[in-house]
């Protein structure tokens, strides 16, 4: 009995043309893939902001627990009366646990922030003496105006303190909004809100209650890079014809 075999003929090469779109197409899909890694946002980058509403005054103190763990921070008040005319006010803003330090100022006490000021690795931070870094003095004993006075923060402005703490042995950034009353002989200290970084090492800036999205950023990285739509991806190789690179600005 006689076999029949089928001649087995090599497969056909493919046309140049198509070879070139294939390719195309292949290095449009891998620039998209990586493109889209590179801007997928980061799952646990946030900024977690709460509102305090506490007032120091007085011999008053409050115990500043940012991240929940331990007390990391603490504003105690000192008044002292010595008659009608001579008094003296102070806040000072205590460190208390061991990986915590406010942003230091003039004069190596906490400084006074504006909105939007950089709080991170870059800027210097300091414990203070162990009563605390001094916010600010007020009254004729001790000395302190309205106008001069020891301490970085003025009277009646909203300003912010730059923090740094640990949490699970690893540092965050965050800020504290306040603001400093005088009334008569006293002062009231609005401790108004607080945000911080969850993210270990990553600045933040004053005033800051969400994470930010760095459009910039993400422009500068795809100048000369390949840029592909979706359309285009699902046209296959007959769309790969209209696609060209970014040119570089």
């Amino acid at each position: 009995m006689k076999r029949s075999f089928r001649s087995q003929k090599s497969p056909a090469a493919l046309p140049d043309t198509l070879v070139r779109h294939l390719s195309s197409y292949a290095l449009a899909a891998t620039a998209a893939g990586v493109s889209a890694l590179a801007c997928s946002p980061r799952a646990e980058a946030r900024v977690v902001h709460h509102r305090i509403g506490a007032v120091v005054a007085g011999n008053g103190y409050y115990l500043f627990n940012p991240a929940g763990n331990n007390v990391a921070f603490g504003f105690y008040g000192s008044f002292l009366d010595h008659g009608p005319t001579s008094y003296w006010n102070r806040v000072f803003l205590k460190a208390k646990s061991t990986g915590a330090f406010f942003l230091s100022g003039p004069g190596q006490l906490p400084a006074a922030l504006r909105a939007s000021s950089k709080i991170g690795p870059a800027r210097h931070f300091e414990k203070g003496p162990s009563y605390g870094g001094l916010l600010f003095t007020y009254g004729n004993y001790g000395g302190g105006t309205k106008n001069h006075h020891r301490g970085n923060f003025d009277f009646n402005k909203i300003e912010f303190v730059g923090l740094k703490f640990a949490v699970s042995g690893k540092e965050h950034y965050g800020w504290l909004r306040l603001k400093i009353r005088i009334n008569g002989v006293a002062t009231f200290t609005d401790l108004i809100d607080y945000g911080y970084e969850t993210i270990p090492g990553k600045a933040i800036k004053a005033g800051q209650e969400k994470e930010l999205r760095d459009g910039s950023a993400a422009a500068a990285n795809t100048r000369g890079r390949a840029t592909v739509s979706p359309g285009l991806l699902a046209l296959g190789s007959s769309g790969m014809s209209v696609w060209r690179p970014v040119e570089a600005q």
